[in-house]
């Protein structure tokens, strides 16, 4: 089994690409570094209602990149 390590990141912009697609930028805190591969997802868990909720979204920044990391959803 894959273990998992959890992140706090904050959303440092949030861009319109159409009316119901949205990108998200997170930034994690200065001491923590993310490593993935193309393709990769990462799982967020929401506060909701009833009980937290967990979805998956896709990074869709390129690995090489330093700074904020990009993930895309939409409605």
């Amino acid at each position: 089994m894959q273990q998992t390590t959890p992140y706090e990141a904050v959303i440092e912009q949030i861009v319109e690409r159409a009316p119901d697609t949205r990108s998200f930028f997170l930034r994690l805190p200065a001491d923590q570094n993310l490593t993935f591969k193309p393709g990769q997802f990462l799982s967020f868990q929401l506060p909701g209602d009833a009980k937290t909720l967990t979805r998956a979204y896709t990074i869709a920044s390129n690995p090489e990149d330093v700074g904020p990391f990009e993930i895309c959803l939409n409605l």
